[in-house]
């Protein structure tokens, strides 16, 4: 294990696809990129439609002129309200290369919930599938006049109830396959996805993230993964989650992979689809993976092609009964990946070491260093915390945000190389006290110099901190917890 472990390793590090330089995450690059290698290999596919690299760059490059003629320009927002189908990522890889955001919402939206992210997103325009007009005319009138211009893929049957005639736009008229090239240069501290997020904190926040944000999030799963361009990746999830886009699609273009993203997840078909695909890696949520081994016996239990599945907790017996490995990982919408395990390495019941763009310590409520074994043994309340070193930034910056970082300047000591920061379960806690501790991790990216902490909150009551000190290959681990209740200690 230990050879295969090192063999991986060096892979990884041999080849800069698995941890891209930061002037090269840019996805306009990667489409010519991958046109020019591998034109003909098949990137995409929804339903029984797969498209090859070479015709997402075109459809995407056509799009973006497209686009750009209505007016779409660098920090731009587009809205996006549409189902898992191709013309999302055609969409997302336009606005890259215009150097506009896609804000992709919620499709269960509708009401003062789909009003209070369309008036917050402030965006350009609105491109929604004819299926979900529905949800738009469920806003009331004052934020329907939010809405600059509609584009409307399919049927705009509907449209009109929403908007005026001459602010609807068919979506199929955007493709434009004459022109000059609107491609800009790429950036990668320019914002590619506002992603709302809510968590236990109140409504939700569009989150800001940056080509160099988006892009940590892809290589970091192709590392935890183990991930080759002949896999085929196998996603049922909706696209405006981060697990189908930016951890699916996206590792896909960058090392010429082949994503296959289903309409809905099945519980009932899930291993009927995965092997139909025949994908080796596929995704899933925690939240479901009780749903899919509350299935009865069937024939595709273990008749499918898949290795490993993301994002599902340490399980021997969902292992033991579908063939499959299990992977996890700690990651925020705001963050990021933050904890993993590069693909074979893994301890049962670890989410993983600590990120190289990322540093951990262990404090108490007043941001001092805890001794180890803190909270397994009844200790003071151990907390975590972040710094935010501007690879992702919080949205949109307007007095009505309620995602603006704590910034503080304060010093904290490392978490020292070889020593583990650890997640318990409730029942494994030897003292009541730690019934009332939480984890919330605070670290700071190195990679781009950062001037600033940022803090942000999670759970209930404890956070991290952290300042990377050690070298190249040590790191904290931390060992998962139940979604509440959680306690922290250092081994």
């Amino acid at each position: 294990m230990k050879s295969e472990q090192s063999d991986r390793r060096a892979q990884h590090d041999a080849d800069p696809l698995y941890n891209l330089p930061l002037h090269q995450r840019d996805i306009g690059r990667l489409l010519r990129l991958r046109a020019a290698e591998d034109g003909d290999r098949p990137y995409l596919t929804f339903g029984a439609r797969t498209y090859t690299f070479a015709e997402t760059e075109r459809r995407s490059r056509d799009l973006a002129r497209g686009l750009a003629a209505r007016g779409i320009r660098e920090g731009g927002r587009v809205l996006l309200l549409l189902p898992n189908c191709a013309e999302f990522i055609f969409t997302w890889y336009a606005c890259s290369l215009l150097g506009a955001a896609i804000v992709p919402l919620n499709t269960n939206l509708k009401g003062m919930a789909l009003e209070a992210q369309l008036e917050d997103a402030q965006a350009d325009v609105v491109i929604v599938s004819h299926d979900l007009l529905p949800a738009l005319d469920s806003m009331r009138a004052a934020f329907k006049q939010l809405i600059p211009w509609l584009a409307v893929m399919g049927d705009t049957t509907g449209a009109a109830a929403i908007v005026e005639q001459s602010r609807i736009v068919p979506f199929e008229t955007l493709y434009q396959s004459t022109g000059a090239d609107p491609e800009i240069a790429g950036d990668f501290r320019r914002i590619q996805f506002i992603s709302y997020t809510s968590g236990t904190t109140g409504p939700a926040k569009g989150v800001m993230l940056p080509n160099a944000l988006t892009f940590s999030s892809a290589c970091t799963f192709m590392r935890l993964s183990g991930m080759t361009r002949d896999d085929v990746l196998y996603s049922p999830l909706p696209l405006f989650h981060g697990l189908s886009s930016r951890m699916c699609a996206l590792p896909a273009l960058v090392l010429g992979a082949h994503a296959v993203i289903g309409e809905r997840f099945s519980a009932s078909r899930y291993w009927e689809q995965a092997a139909q695909c025949k994908a080796t890696l596929a995704y899933i949520v925690h939240a479901v993976v009780s749903l899919v081994m509350a299935q009865p016996p069937g024939a595709y239990d273990r008749a499918h092609r898949v290795r490993a599945i993301f994002n599902a907790a340490h399980d021997l017996d969902f292992e033991a009964r579908f063939g499959v490995r299990t992977l996890e990982a700690f990651s925020m919408t705001e963050t990021s990946f933050m904890l993993y395990n590069p693909y074979p390495e893994r301890t049962l019941g670890s989410t993983g070491r600590a990120h190289e763009d990322w540093d951990l310590a262990l404090v108490d409520n007043n941001d001092l260093p805890v001794p180890p074994r803190t909270g397994r043994t009844g200790g003071p309340p151990a907390q975590a915390v972040h710094r935010d070193a501007g690879l992702s930034q919080q949205a949109a910056g307007d007095a009505r945000c309620l995602a603006q970082p704590v910034v503080s300047h304060r010093r904290y000591p490392p978490l020292r190389c070889g020593r583990q920061l650890f997640l318990y379960r409730p029942h494994e806690r030897a003292h009541p006290a730690t019934r009332r501790k939480r984890v919330v991790v605070r670290s700071r990216a190195r990679r781009r110099g950062a001037s600033r902490d940022c803090r942000v909150r999670g759970d209930r009551t404890s956070r991290a901190v952290g300042r990377r000190r050690y070298p190249a290959g040590g790191g904290a681990e931390i060992r998962r917890g139940a979604c509440t209740g959680r306690s922290a200690c250092v081994a």
